[in-house]
């Protein structure tokens, strides 16, 4: 999952532009969330600076949080 620090990332899926993302916002969390391939791709159209939440790395963090919903998350 990618978090835009500063720049523009359009989003694309095939040939369509989908949407155009800025400042604050992220995408990728459908493929982190479900752990499926991602459908669509990213592209920077200024320079562009991401934070990237490693999925696995996360789910390893998450786990040792001794917690019902945590676990019912993860086991989705």
């Amino acid at each position: 999952m990618y978090f835009i620090v500063y720049g523009k990332v359009q989003l694309e899926y095939r040939v369509k532009k989908i949407k155009v993302l800025e400042k604050g916002a992220n995408f990728g969390e459908i493929g982190f969330f479900s752990g499926q391939p991602r459908t669509a791709r990213a592209k920077s159209l200024f320079f562009t600076n991401l934070y990237k939440l490693e999925r696995e790395i996360t789910i390893d963090q998450l786990k040792t949080i001794p917690s019902d919903f945590v676990r019912d998350f993860l086991s989705y």
